[in-house]
């Protein structure tokens, strides 16, 4: 995967201060979907790492923590030799990619906070 790019597709502290509410939502929204493709076209399902962050993200999406989904999109996307050994995954395994999609799409219908 490209990490910089994908990086890139996450909005940054500024660019989600300048949206509405329903903006910002997309914006987060967007940027895990360029995320799940990016793996999916990996053709590999998310590891527990990478599960356990982008769910963490669409949580914080519908509570309205736009400036946290996005901090999680990018923690989903470290690197193994970065990521810290002492992480307590919630998750007690990966999701399938099928269910990391319908999970998106569900906060997608879900109305703005």
């Amino acid at each position: 995967m490209n990490i910089q790019g994908l990086n890139a597709a996450i909005p940054t502290s500024d660019q989600l201060h300048g949206l509405n509410p329903a903006q910002r939502k997309k914006s987060v929204e967007d940027a895990i979907e360029v995320v799940l493709n990016a793996i999916e076209q990996e053709r590999h399902a998310p590891d527990l790492w990478e599960t356990e962050f982008l769910l963490l993200a669409m949580a914080a999406v519908l509570r309205g923590q736009h400036w946290l989904a996005a901090t999680n999109i990018a923690k989903a996307l470290a690197l193994a030799e970065e990521r810290s050994p002492e992480a307590k995954m919630e998750t007690a395994e990966p999701w399938p990619m099928h269910r990391m999609h319908a999970t998106l799409q569900a906060v997608r219908a879900a109305p703005f906070q």
